[in-house]
Formats: structure tokens, sequence, C-alpha cells
């Protein structure tokens, strides 16, 4: 099954909460209904990393709305499952970079650690000067 591009995060709600230390947080309920779940994979309903690497960016750009695309991924680790009905709890630091802003983020679920993604985002022309 195909799932459009904007379909990951419109499908996902997060409550993203930016303390006054900078502290960025977010919970976000994976709804059993997503419509990643048919075929991925079958008899074992697994939300895929695309997914995850969409609620890390979406996260973000709802703290800072400025950062209007993802450069690269460097990192994407896999470190539990995320099922269908889950609440995954995602920590987001966001750092400045010569080549824009580092998003480094520790997701989790009530079962443990679910995944580490680091995104790189990009600013538009002359943000970070």
């Amino acid at each position: 099954m195909t799932v459009p591009a904007r379909a990951w995060g419109a499908a996902v709600h997060a409550e993203v909460t930016v303390s006054d230390g900078g502290e960025i947080t977010a919970v976000a309920h994976i709804p059993a209904g997503h419509p990643a779940f048919p075929g991925h994979f079958p008899g074992l309903p697994v939300f895929p990393a695309v997914g995850l690497i969409d609620l890390v960016h979406d996260c973000a750009r709802r703290a800072r709305p400025d950062l209007v695309r993802v450069g690269r991924i460097e990192r994407c680790r896999l470190r539990g499952v995320v099922a269908p009905g889950d609440d995954v709890s995602v920590k987001l630091t966001m750092t400045r970079t010569g080549d824009g802003v580092r998003c480094a983020a520790k997701l989790r679920t009530s079962r443990g650690p679910a995944a580490d993604i680091r995104l790189m985002c990009h600013e538009p022309p002359g943000a970070g000067s």
C-alpha cells in the first residue's frame, strides 16, 4: 500500500510542548487505523520508520515553523516496535550548525525505547545569520 507523503503526519496528531528552557517534548497517538498498518507487516503491524521520521520533523516544525524541510537523515536507529494504538513520547533537541538545524530525537512507547532519530533541517535563506 502506498501512503501519500503528507498522509503520514495527517493521520498522527502530536501535542508539542516547548518549555521556557527550550526543551521540546511531544506525545503522539498512533491510531490503530493508520493507513500504514495494512501490509506493514501482515499479522504483525509495525509503524514504519518513515512515519517516525515524519513525526520528528513535524514536532520540529511545530516548535520552529521556519524549519522548512529535511536536508538529510543523519541517523534512524529503531530500538523497539511502534504498534497500532501506541502513544509515542518524543524528546527533541535542536542545535544550529553551519549546515542548518540538527534535530535529535529520542522516541519511546510504554514498552521502552522506540527510536533514535537525527535530522538536518533547513531554514529559509538568511534565517541563521
